[in-house]
């Protein structure tokens, strides 16, 4: 256990080295990409379109789209990333015996810890601003966003393995990505839809998380609910679901690499 436990952490220092720390425009590059989407999407919803979201004041238009939007960015890039790791190291699973998960939770951990910096630093300069956020419950995203790592982790196994017998995954995902984002409430709010597309909302789980944050920062509701409970039984379900078929399929991972 402590040696993949070491294992995991030197995967885990070279994804972060390699991707990130590697070039000076790698590291901007992952907190300049989410503030311009975020001050573009901000511009196109209440600048250009004029679009009032319902219980909220203009000044909470930009806190809104920033809740949902960075935790949009942890799933679905620590997603494209772990479906990725086994892959990019079929050389090394060839050469070396060792869980290739590892590998897909090095590679989302290293994602998740980038951009939940960035959550938190946005968070708090918003809140300097002048923003209405509760800023004492700064605490609960960390929470937020452990659970949401489990739930991107389950997903992120789950393509990892399938994608090794299924190359043109990586295509499917990177659209199929792009049309999930609209089926998120990031740029408007359940309320919004017409009453008979609002209960499909509850089949979209990063919908929760993403109104979870906006629950205690923004909405100033800082008692858990049941929507609270939901986000971390489907976070331990996917993790759990997806450990399972990625053991599963990885016994034939030497036929295919």
């Amino acid at each position: 256990m402590r040696a993949n436990a070491r294992l995991w952490f030197q995967f885990y220092q070279r994804e972060i080295s390699n991707r990130y720390l590697g070039s000076l425009s790698g590291l901007l590059w992952v907190f300049i990409h989410p503030a311009l989407l975020l001050l573009l999407y901000t511009f196109l919803v209440a600048g250009i379109f004029k679009a009032r979201i319902p219980g909220l004041n203009s000044d909470q238009i930009l806190p809104y789209v920033a809740l949902g939007l960075w935790p949009w960015m942890c799933f679905s890039e620590g997603l494209q990333r772990g479906a990725q790791a086994v892959l990019d190291h079929a050389g090394l699973l060839g050469k070396v015996a060792l869980p290739a998960e590892l590998l897909v939770a090095a590679s989302v951990a290293a994602t998740f810890s980038l951009h939940s910096i960035g959550m938190i630093a946005a968070t708090l300069i918003l809140w300097l601003l002048g923003f209405p956020l509760a800023i004492g419950y700064i605490w609960a995203l960390p929470l937020l966003l452990a659970c949401l790592f489990g739930f991107t982790l389950g997903c992120a196994l789950v393509a990892a393995s399938v994608q090794v017998y299924v190359r043109d995954l990586a295509q499917v995902l990177g659209q199929g990505l792009g049309f999930v984002f609209f089926l998120t409430p990031i740029l408007y709010t359940a309320a919004m839809l017409p009453e008979a597309v609002r209960p499909w909302l509850v089949l979209n789980p990063i919908s929760i998380y993403c109104n979870t944050a906006r629950d205690f920062l923004l909405l100033h509701q800082a008692s858990f609910s049941s929507g609270h409970v939901i986000s971390l039984v489907i976070a331990v379900l996917a993790l759990t679901l997806g450990w399972l078929i990625f053991k599963r399929l990885a016994r034939h991972f030497e036929d295919f690499l």
